[in-house]
C-alpha cells in the first residue's frame, strides 16, 4: 500500500490501521449515497456527512512515527506521518504537524529539497507554524540567504523578543552582504539574552553559525488528538 502519493510503503503491521480508516470512510460514503436514495433523485442532503477518524488512530500514527525516528527507521516514520495526510486530510491541525515531520525526517536525511516542499506545505496550511518557519529558514539560509530573510522578518512579527531568531536573522543578513544591518540584529539579540540573565549574557557571535539541526518533537502534543 501506497500513501500520500510519494510510493512509500506501509511497513507489515501498520496496514491494519489504514484498513480501519479506508471502512470508516467508505460506510460515510455508503451513508450519504443512502440518504440521496430515500430523498428521493436530485435531492441533496442538507449537511454533509464527514468521516469520523477515531482521535486514537492519527495518535498512535504520530507516536509510532516519532518512535521510528528515534529508532533510525526514517522509512517508517514517513510511512507513519503520511498516514496521518492519507487518512485525515481535512484535519488542519494534523496535516500541518504531519507535513513538518515529514520535513524533518528529509532534512534529517539530507533531502534539503523535500524537506523545504514539506515545510512550504505545512506553512501553506498554517502560515504562522513557527517550527516550520524556523526549520525551512535554515534550510534556506545554508542555499540561498536571501530567500531566508522574509521567513526572518515573519518569524520577527510572531515572536519579536526571541533572541535566537534575532541572532539568525542577522547571521543572514552579514550571508547576504548586509553587514550592519545583519550586526544590528544581532546586537538586538544580545540585548534580548542580556535582558533575560538579568544583566549577564552568552551573546551570540559575529561569525557564521554552525549549522542547526531540526527542531525534532519528542513528545506528541494533546491537540493532535483532535479531528473534523
Amino acid at each position: 500500500m501506497h500513501v500520500g502519493g510519494k510510493g512509500v510503503e506501509i511497513p507489515p503491521g501498520r496496514e491494519q490501521k489504514f484498513a480501519v480508516a479506508a471502512v470508516l470512510i467508505l460506510t460515510a460514503i455508503l451513508a450519504c449515497a443512502c440518504f440521496g436514495s430515500i430523498a428521493g433523485p436530485g435531492t441533496l442532503p442538507r449537511t454533509t456527512v464527514k468521516p469520523s477518524i477515531p482521535p486514537s488512530l492519527t495518535t498512535e500514527l504520530f507516536a509510532g512515527g516519532l518512535k521510528a525516528l528515534d529508532d533510525g527507521q526514517p522509512s517508517e516514520a514517513l510511512a507513519d506521518f503520511k498516514g496521518v495526510l492519507y487518512i485525515d486530510p481535512n484535519n488542519a491541525f494534523d496535516v500541518t504537524e504531519a507535513n513538518y515531520d515529514i520535513g524533518v525526517v528529509y532534512a534529517d536525511e539530507a533531502n534539503d529539497a523535500e524537506a523545504d516542499q514539506y515545510f512550504e506545505n505545512a506553512l501553506s496550511v498554517t502560515p504562522t507554524y513557527q517550527p516550520a518557519l524556523i526549520d525551512l529558514a535554515l534550510l534556506e539560509t545554508k542555499s540561498d540567504p536571501a530567500k531566508a530573510l522574509p521567513l526572518y522578518k515573519r518569524l520577527e512579527v510572531i515572536d519579536p523578543n526571541d533572541p535566537t531568531v534575532d541572532s539568525d536573522y542577522g547571521h543572514a543578513l552579514i550571508a547576504t552582504g548586509q553587514t550592519a544591518l545583519g550586526n544590528e540584529e544581532i546586537a538586538i539579540a544580545n540585548s534580548l539574552l542580556q535582558a533575560r540573565a538579568g544583566g549577564t549574557s552568552s551573546a551570540p557571535t559575529t561569525t557564521a553559525p554552525a549549522k542547526k539541526a531540526p527542531k525534532l518533537k519528542k513528545t506528541v502534543s494533546s491537540s493532535s488528538t483532535s479531528s473534523t
